[in-house]
Order: structure tokens, then C-alpha cells, then sequence
């Protein structure tokens, strides 16, 4: 078989980074690309992504509706699509809310489960009102400050991003995206564009949700905080 009859005709790539230029037209040959979950600085692209920063601004909207006004962030690296999208989302809450955002309470940066336990531990531990609620805004983050949660030192509200059976069972407030719709929606995408390769790139939205589970107020409104 030759090289040309063993080419894929489509690429659903999803970029762990902003900067992706070996994507570009002159390296693909002609391959249909279609970018998942984030777009790629300087590509012209198909795009399909999440709503991440709808869901995570009615969380937020959750939790302060709860009495927390206190609420730290926890990402991934600060200067990624995702990380700048689901922050977006936070600080709009915030605002529309007249809760000043408090620096110190968004922590980036984070990768492995264990530095997220870590940095939620160092929040609550601190020596000014610690955060009653915390938002974990990648499912590594959320899987960190789920497992310090249940070593039961701290009481805190808590939010993830995506979820587990484990998280799930335990009832863990969410904001979840829907994988398989957005794999359909890319493979629609790509079949269009190696149908029609001169059409102007297009952008897919997929919605991404808050599903909300148990929590309790904020002691600030004179009751328990969530354990």
C-alpha cells in the first residue's frame, strides 16, 4: 500500500498547550484538522470546546448564594485556554456578585493530585479567615482536594471539574462535559471539512453543566459548613 493510500484523511488533536505549530497547512499536507477542547494560538482551525466558563460562573453563583464569599480557585497552568476560561467564569460570579476577588485565593500552577491537596491544605491553614469553599477547576485538582477533604481536618464546601464514581458516590458538586457529544461533534467537523476543504473554519460550543448535589451554608450565615 503506498504513503498516500495509508493516509488518515482527518486529525482530531487535542492540544495540551496553546502553541501547535507543527499543525500548520504546510506541515499536514492537506490533512483535515480539527482541534478538541481548546483552540491553538496562531491556527486556523476547526474548533470544538466546552462552555467550562458558563458552568464554573453558576457554581460560584452555588456557592455565594450559600454564603461563601470566600472561595478559592484551584487550575492548572494560569496561562492555558482552560485555566483562563474556567477563571473567567469565577471572576464573573464574583463580580456580578460584589464579592472582591481575593488574589490569594486563586492557586495555579497545580498538577498532580498531591500538590492540590497540598495547596487546599496551606489555604485552610492559613492565619487570616481561611476559604469556606473551594473550586477545583481540572479533575487532577478536584481529585487532590476530594482526598484532603476526607482526611476530615478541615470543613470546606467543595466543587470539582468532571467527576468519578467515587466523587459521584460521595456527592460531590460538579461541573461535568459531555466527552461523547463532544467526540460527535468532531468527527462532524472533520467530515465536513474533508468534504468542503475551502470553508471558513467553524467553532462548535458544546454545553457544559453544574450539577449540583449536597451542600450546606456558610457559618457566616450561621450554620455548619459542609463536611
Amino acid at each position: 500500500m503506498s504513503n498516500s493510500a495509508r493516509r488518515v484523511s482527518a486529525l482530531l488533536m487535542m492540544p495540551d498547550g496553546d502553541h501547535r505549530d507543527f499543525l500548520a497547512a504546510e506541515h499536514t499536507h492537506g490533512t483535515a484538522i480539527v482541534l478538541v477542547g481548546r483552540p491553538a494560538a496562531g491556527l486556523t482551525a476547526d474548533v470544538v470546546k466546552t462552555d467550562d466558563d458558563h458552568a464554573v460562573q453558576q457554581a460560584t453563583q452555588h456557592l455565594i448564594g450559600l454564603g461563601h464569599h470566600r472561595i478559592a480557585a484551584l487550575t492548572g497552568r494560569l496561562d492555558s485556554f482552560r485555566a483562563t476560561q474556567r477563571l473567567s467564569g469565577y471572576r464573573s460570579a464574583l463580580a456580578q456578585a460584589g464579592v472582591g476577588e481575593e488574589p490569594g485565593l486563586v492557586v495555579g500552577d497545580l498538577a498532580p493530585p498531591q500538590q492540590a491537596r497540598d495547596a487546599v491544605a496551606h489555604l485552610l491553614e492559613l492565619p487570616s479567615p481561611p476559604p469556606t469553599a473551594v473550586l477545583a477547576l481540572n479533575l487532577g485538582i478536584s481529585t487532590g482536594v476530594l482526598i484532603e477533604r476526607l482526611a476530615g481536618r478541615h470543613a470546606f464546601a467543595f466543587i470539582g471539574l468532571d467527576e468519578t464514581d467515587v466523587s459521584k458516590g460521595l456527592g460531590v458538586s460538579a461541573v461535568v462535559r459531555d466527552p461523547q457529544e463532544v467526540g460527535r461533534q468532531a468527527a462532524r467537523l472533520a467530515t465536513d471539512r474533508t468534504a468542503t476543504p475551502d470553508r471558513p473554519p467553524r467553532t462548535v460550543t458544546v454545553p457544559s453543566s453544574y450539577v449540583r448535589r449536597g451542600h450546606r451554608r456558610s457559618r457566616a450565615h450561621g450554620q455548619r459548613r459542609p463536611v
